[in-house]
């Protein structure tokens, strides 16, 4: 027989599965965004999403190019990119971007097209 608290356990959000460390690295990375331009920035003004596109794709460059930590903050690259997609991500939920993305669509269907050859 299932507990009844499992059962509605099951069907809430596992936010247990993402790991302790990228919780407390991305936290670090958002420390240090909280000191330079104030907590929750993005939701007291609305954000470009180019602005927050090009800071996570030069966070990925470095990590690419095999530097680890950012030399102003000492936090991992890879967690300011997580930071970067996660402000993102809840000022689009939350309302709070300026979309500016381009509107082609053209990605996706090129690398459907790639991918099914």
């Amino acid at each position: 027989m299932t507990n009844p608290k499992d059962v509605i356990g099951a069907k809430k959000s596992p936010l247990h599965l993402l790991p302790g460390t990228v919780k407390v690295a991305v936290s670090y990375a958002l420390g240090t965004g909280a000191a330079k331009y104030g907590r929750y920035n993005w939701r007291t003004q609305k954000i470009q999403s180019s602005m927050y596109e090009a800071a996570i794709e030069r966070h990925l460059e470095l990590y690419k190019d095999g530097e680890d930590l950012d030399p102003e903050t000492g936090c991992h690259h890879l967690a300011h990119l997580i930071a970067g997609a996660s402000i993102l991500l809840d000022a689009q939920i939350t309302g709070g971007m300026i979309d500016d993305r381009w509107k082609t669509g053209l990605v996706a269907l090129m690398m459907k097209d790639k991918d099914n050859d």
